[in-house]
């Protein structure tokens, strides 16, 4: 459970990491998905090894002061302090 201070934070910084059309609507990226669950949009920044989608999520959370890793590039990071 996140309390409402925390679900700010991590709308603030999701918002502040993706590019915005008319700063309101995400960018979706055509053409690429893991399935027909999911779906992938642009962002600000870059990604490497060292920059994953774990870490984002890591640091999301973290900027949101929910206790996560101190650095993790796999989901069992994250997954770990739930």
């Amino acid at each position: 459970m996140i309390n409402e201070h925390q679900l700010i934070r991590i709308q603030e910084s999701i918002l502040n990491d993706f590019q915005l059309k008319n700063k309101k609507e995400f960018i979706l990226i055509e053409g690429y998905s893991y399935g027909s669950n999911d779906a992938f949009y642009e962002a600000k920044g870059s990604f490497s090894c060292f920059k994953t989608c774990n870490t984002w999520t890591n640091q999301t959370l973290k900027k949101a002061e929910i206790k996560t890793a101190i650095w993790t590039p796999f989901d069992s990071g994250i997954l770990k302090h739930l």
